[in-house]
């Protein structure tokens, strides 16, 4: 089955309790919505193992420290974050990574350039990753994103609702990118990550039919 919390492991105490009762009842599942992973420890992830996990999924953001810390905000620390994926790998789970690109100026910092998404591109390659998915960033309803681009002009504010699709470039910064060009990034990143033979999804799924 799927835990589609993806704060499932934000509070240490309630997540060590969950996966506990889940030892008991034997099931095979996985985090396909992703966790919080500056939450994230080896002990939680050996408890994880032993409760039944199969794949989880790290939603990195971007590889790119720069990015993390001035423009979407995220407490991730990358070296800290590499060790995890690779103990992750060691200890039998399918890791998986999702990645944002293509954020404008905000707060007052530099948008993220074009070679900071390449090295995104690069990090999730380096770090051990069997698969990852790479989305254009979305303005979504109520996101600091989304005031931040309708105040500085990078996002039409008749916008209709429906658009604000991670599948869509919807941002564009004069001077910087287009989204149309993001968005054709991320699909590039997409398909070259997971072309290769070796990230293909067959450990994870050889794991449960051994195991159940």
């Amino acid at each position: 089955f799927h835990i589609q919390d993806d704060n499932v492991t934000n509070d240490m105490k309630h997540a060590k309790s969950l996966f506990n009762q889940l030892i008991k009842v034997g099931l095979p599942w996985a985090t396909p919505q992703g966790t919080a992973l500056w939450r994230m420890d080896e002990e939680l992830l050996d408890l994880m193992k032993a409760s039944g996990a199969y794949q989880i999924t790290f939603a990195i953001e971007s590889g790119v420290q720069r990015v993390l810390n001035e423009l979407i905000k995220k407490p991730l620390d990358l070296k800290k974050t590499e060790r995890l994926i690779r103990y992750a790998r060691d200890i039998g789970l399918h890791v998986h990574g999702f990645f944002i690109i293509g954020m404008p100026p905000m707060y007052g910092n530099a948008g993220e350039t074009v070679e900071e998404m390449w090295q995104t591109f690069k990090y999730a390659r380096d770090a051990g990753f069997h698969t990852a998915s790479f989305f254009a960033a979305t303005p979504i309803v109520g996101s600091s994103l989304l005031s931040e681009a309708i105040r500085q002009k990078f996002i039409d504010a008749s916008t209709p609702l429906y658009r604000m699709s991670y599948k869509q470039g919807l941002i564009d910064v004069e001077g910087l990118w287009a989204g149309q060009e993001i968005a054709e990034l991320a699909a590039q990143f997409n398909a070259e990550f997971n072309s290769s033979a070796s990230r293909q999804y067959s450990s994870g799924r050889e794991w449960v039919e051994d195991k159940y």
